[in-house]
């Protein structure tokens, strides 16, 4: 397991963890798992605490895009004690 800090996209991913964005339109409401393309931008390092990414919908295009959380993402994930 890598060192990361313990509020970065790469921390998620070593947890078994992932991200999810949500659209906030009504006649949408589009979510996608987001953590590899969000690492893929902005590198595992980056926080995801107190961050709004520039995110757009795919579907619809409304930039009122929300994150949240996905605990337990990864096939095996290994619990942290």
């Amino acid at each position: 397991m890598k060192d990361y800090p313990a509020d970065s996209l790469g921390h998620l991913r070593e947890l078994g963890m992932g991200l999810k964005a949500f659209c906030q339109n009504r006649d949408c409401i589009h979510s996608m798992p987001i953590l590899d393309e969000l690492i893929a931008a902005f590198g595992p390092n980056a926080a995801y605490i107190n961050r709004r990414f520039p995110l757009r919908c795919r579907k619809c295009g409304s930039r009122d895009v929300i994150t949240m959380v996905q605990s337990n993402t990864a096939t095996g994930a290994k619990m942290v004690r």
